[in-house]
This record gives structure tokens, sequence and C-alpha cells, in this order.
């Protein structure tokens, strides 16, 4: 076999592995269970819940807290196209709410959602919060009105780390909750 023959044929093994990958990865995200973003679209009237946490029904990841009362909202900002690292952010950053701080979640004092900013109405987020890639955002509200908001860029120099990520989700959170210093 001549070099080209070589080439060729590694180069077509390249093409294919890939279209492979690609094939695989998109099968995982049509068959995710995307994180429940009605908290937030119930929150923010410009930001438009997906179709499956809106048939999930309002309240299924959290129990909103009342209109005037302080709580935070840690947002999850992505697109439609999502890669792994993206979906471990996602995974991640939900698992370091519910495991780190469940009394808060529970009683709706912190808001999780996962929100699509390919969605139009969700579009303006990415400007609002100055984002220039995926994103976990904490936002301080007070009934429908945002007080204060931070993104958490260190999320993808924490990636690597299961245990250094979640600790920095929940210090982050923990330090824009009520009564922290």
């Amino acid at each position: 076999m001549d070099i080209r023959k070589i080439l060729t044929w590694s180069l077509g093994a390249f093409v294919l592995a890939g279209l492979a990958l690609f094939a695989v990865q998109e099968y995982r995200l049509a068959n995710a269970v995307p994180a429940d973003p009605v908290a937030i679209a119930a929150a923010d009237p410009g930001v438009t819940a997906t179709p499956a946490a809106a048939a999930a029904g309002p309240g299924a990841a959290t129990a909103p807290k009342p209109a005037e009362e302080k709580r935070l909202l840690v947002m999850y900002l992505h697109g439609a196209a999502r890669c792994n690292t993206c979906l471990r952010i996602e995974s991640l950053t939900r698992q370091a709410l519910e495991q780190g701080m469940p009394g808060e979640v529970e009683a709706g004092e912190i808001e999780w959602s996962s929100i699509d900013t390919d969605v139009p109405k969700n579009a303006h987020l990415l400007q609002k919060y100055q984002l220039h890639t995926k994103s976990v955002v904490v936002s301080e509200r007070l009934g429908n009105r945002e007080l204060r908001w931070k993104n958490l860029d260190r999320i993808w120099d924490l990636i690597g780390d299961d245990v250094a990520f979640k600790g920095y989700i929940q210090t982050e959170v923990r330090a824009w909750m009520p009564g922290a210093k």
C-alpha cells in the first residue's frame, strides 16, 4: 500500500469517527432530562421556560418563594448545542445546590434554573449578564426585581475537579444568602 492510500483511509476513518461522536452527543442531548426553568420564567417575565419544564409544572424543581421575599436564583445559561463539558457544568451545579444546601432549595430560598439562551425570548440575558459563553449566574431578587447578580466565571477553571467545582458554587451562593457577611 502506498502512502496516499494509507492517508486516504486514515482521513476517512477520522471523519467517520468524528461523525459517530457527533451522533452520540446529539442522541444524549435529545434524551437528556433538562433542569426545570419554570422558576426563572415565573420570576422574570422576559424569560421563557423550555417546553419540558413547562410540562413538568410550576414548582417541580423548587418551590418558589412568595413574590416579595428575597431569594437567590442560580441560573445555568447555555445555548441549544451543548458539549459533554457543558452538560457536566449543569449537572455539577445542580448537585452542588441540592447536596450542599438542600434545606434552602426545598424552602425556595434558592431557586435553580437551566436556561437556553438560543430561545429568542431568553437571548437578552447574554447582554444583561455580559456573557460570552455558557455561564452560571447568581441573582439576588426581591419579588420580580433583580437587586444584584454575579457571573461565577471560575467554573471553567474548576470543571476538572468535582469537589473544587461544587465547593466554589456552594461558597459563592452561601456568600449571597441573607445574613451572610
